[in-house]
């Protein structure tokens, strides 16, 4: 059986995980991704494997509500990324896994 250190519980050391980070995403007329900068580098959507959307909290208050479509985007380096439109406020993000 383990032992425990006696330290106190809390969370005082915890953080976030898998925090959104904002994403400078170009899009074509129909709204689908085309281009994303990551690290000053404009790098081209070669293929998108998934597309879905995301509506939570429509009976909470405004600023509680979640309203986004998500891309799972290939990139012409070849690297795959989340990207998300939060469609309330028109903004793009990344969200790493």
């Amino acid at each position: 059986m383990g032992q425990t250190s006696g330290a106190p519980l809390g969370t005082g050391g915890l953080r976030a995980l898998n925090q959104p980070q904002a994403a400078d995403v170009a899009i074509d007329e129909r709204g689908i991704p085309r281009l994303v900068r990551i690290g000053g580098q404009e790098i081209r959507v070669t293929g998108i494997s998934d597309v879905w959307r995301v509506e939570d909290g429509w009976w909470r208050e405004p600023e509680w509500q979640v309203s986004r479509m998500y891309f799972e985007l290939t990139l012409e380096n070849g690297a795959q990324v989340t990207c998300y439109q939060d469609l309330l406020r028109g903004s793009w993000h990344e969200q790493r896994a």
